[in-house]
């Protein structure tokens, strides 16, 4: 019943099994309970990240209304917290920005922080030239000199895009207290670029790195745009303070943008905007460090161009619930005759914090070409026997061979045709759209060994399945039963779902989400047809994800 349970919830959410065992624990194993938990703390968020990898899921874009000071004026604190006596979360409170031991990976103690920590780790990676993870000096000057340069980064690009003379350094006005001052640093017209960030580096020696310092870090990005500024630029795409919110104090886009551009707008799509209008947004300037995220999959809509071709390889990764960073390093093995790219990905949050070395092929680090001047909607009505959903895979080819997704079988439904007159609304594929894969099962009880109908001793009832958003039926029969215990139609009248092996299935839904890891799911929004392989300390050689059998001790990296 648990398996079933967790196959119902990916099937009605989308989420992954991870997060659907946690969801269902957290709700004593009820379906109801848990679906519904997850879609009030989701909503209908563009790409906010709540971060414990254990029990959250991705947060709403806050509407509320902005909080102020009791004067009615809008201040750093309210602009990130949402007012201006909302205490200063834990997790931000004793964040600090420190390296771990051996390793250019920041670490994160608890949920909340990532997307700044993503930013500064990913920056200071840059100024120290992309290197290898554990080629840190024995002192920490270098780490800490490439920190001060990643914060020093964020507010020069914050200060040409705000076309002001003043960076603004926010610091506690004394040790244990909360309350805020900051130092203005003037700069000059005459400065080069790199003049600025040496002095801004210089200034920032000063600059506590300890508990507090990931919050001070926004408050210096807010107060260095401007607060009334940071309101407007929120707006533009429909969003409002704060830029920190939620149960477990997350970051919001327009914090993301803010620190990696310079201006606090929520959208990170290659089009949009609040009007939507389907053109390209053109704001963005060119970007040291970029962003991939599950969002583009949900959504099918590209993430931005500037997001998906940095100026240096390395790119912030969301996964819908965490921010982590993946790169290559200056010495990794691009091996052009292979056509494949070694890179190196990292998780500092616990239980996951871990250091991961991976290939993808075919991979290079190639410019993409960019996005569509203007955006399509993809989404056309549902043909008959197309694939309406990936229900499960079969839980015993799950333990009979760990991690082989491609060995797996898998469960289908398959479009109905009340399917397609309930979809009558949704325009028809027009003629230049190529046609989506059909599975024509005119034998529906059809038992072979390469695809069947009865798996496990059971099957499914197509036309209760097609209503389980609604009745929370998901009609599952006995094998030994022909008419469905819920709805009374028999098997031939209702339909049935269909299993069917990974290596029978189109190759679009082989390439499904439900299909392979998060990891590789928000790399192939980079790197299209790329196979994922994970370095084994154990073997000492890369191991191909999907085809072979992983043992127990084998982890795959959480984003």
């Amino acid at each position: 019943m648990a398996d079933e349970n967790v196959a119902n919830f990916v099937a009605m959410t989308g989420a992954d099994e991870g997060m659907a065992a946690s969801y269902l624990d957290m709700c004593g194993g009820h379906l109801e309970s848990a679906v519904g938990l997850f879609l009030d703390m989701a909503g209908a968020s563009n790409m906010d990240a709540a971060e414990d990898t254990a029990t959250a899921t991705a947060a709403a874009v806050p509407t509320m209304t902005m909080s102020t000071s009791t004067n009615n004026t809008p201040t750093a604190h309210s602009i990130l917290l949402g007012a201006h006596d909302t205490p200063i979360p834990t997790a931000w409170k004793e964040q600090d920005l420190q390296f771990c031991e051996s390793s250019w990976g920041m670490s994160q103690n608890k949920n909340g922080p990532c997307g700044v920590l993503a930013v500064l780790n990913a920056l200071a990676l840059v100024h120290a030239g992309l290197p290898e993870p554990t080629s840190v000096a024995s002192a920490s000057s270098s780490t800490e000199q490439s920190l001060l340069w990643a914060i020093a980064t964020i507010l020069q690009t914050i200060a040409r895009e705000s076309s002001t003379d003043t960076v603004k350094i926010a610091s506690f006005s004394s040790p244990g207290s909360t309350e805020i001052t900051h130092t203005d640093i003037l700069l000059k017209d005459e400065e080069t670029k790199s003049g600025v960030a040496d002095r801004l580096m210089e200034a920032l020696k000063s600059f506590s790195l300890g508990p507090g310092a990931c919050l001070l870090v926004c408050y210096s990005a807010i107060l260095t745009r401007g607060v009334e500024q940071v309101l407007e630029d929120a707006k533009v795409d429909g969003g409002l303070p704060p830029l920190i919110h939620g149960p477990f104090s997350i970051c919001t886009t327009e914090l993301m943008n803010l620190l990696l551009f310079g201006v606090a707008r929520g959208n990170v799509s290659a089009y949009g905007g609040m009007t939507r209008t389907g053109q390209k947004d053109t704001w963005r300037k060119s970007s040291h460090v970029g962003l991939l995220s599950i969002d583009e999959v949900e959504s099918g809509i590209s993430l931005a161009d500037e997001l998906k071709n940095p100026s240096h390889p390395i790119w912030i990764l969301h996964g819908g619930d965490h921010f982590t960073i993946l790169w290559a390093a200056n010495t990794s093995t691009k091996n052009d005759e292979e056509n494949s790219l070694e890179l190196h990905h990292w998780n500092g949050l616990p239980p996951n914090r871990r250091m991961a070395r991976l290939r993808l092929e075919p991979a290079t680090l190639e410019v993409l070409p960019p996005a569509p001047s203007t955006y399509t909607p993809s989404t056309y009505r549902m043909e008959l026997n197309t694939v309406e959903s990936i229900v499960q895979a079969d839980s015993n080819d799950k333990i009979t061979w760990p991690g082989a997704w491609k060995m797996y079988r898998y469960e289908l439904s398959l479009v109905t045709r009340q399917h397609v007159e309930d979809d009558m609304q949704t325009p028809p594929r027009p003629d230049s759209v190529s046609e989506p894969p059909k599975y024509n099962i005119i034998d529906l009880n059809i038992n072979s060994n390469d695809v069947v109908v009865i798996n496990n001793g059971k099957w499914r009832c197509a036309s209760c399945y097609r209503t389980r958003f609604e009745t929370w039926c998901f009609g599952e029969n006995d094998a030994a039963v022909d008419v469905c215990k819920f709805c009374n139609l028999s098997r031939s009248e209702a339909g049935t779902t269909i299993w069917v092996p990974f290596k029978d299935l189109d190759p679009r839904t082989q390439r499904s989400r439900m299909m392979i890891p998060k990891l590789l799911t928000v790399l192939r929004t980079r790197w299209s047809q790329a196979n994922l392989s994970l370095f084994s300390s154990e073997t000492q050689s890369f191991i191909p994800l999907g085809e072979t059998t992983l043992s127990s001790s084998f982890e795959l990296p959480a984003i």
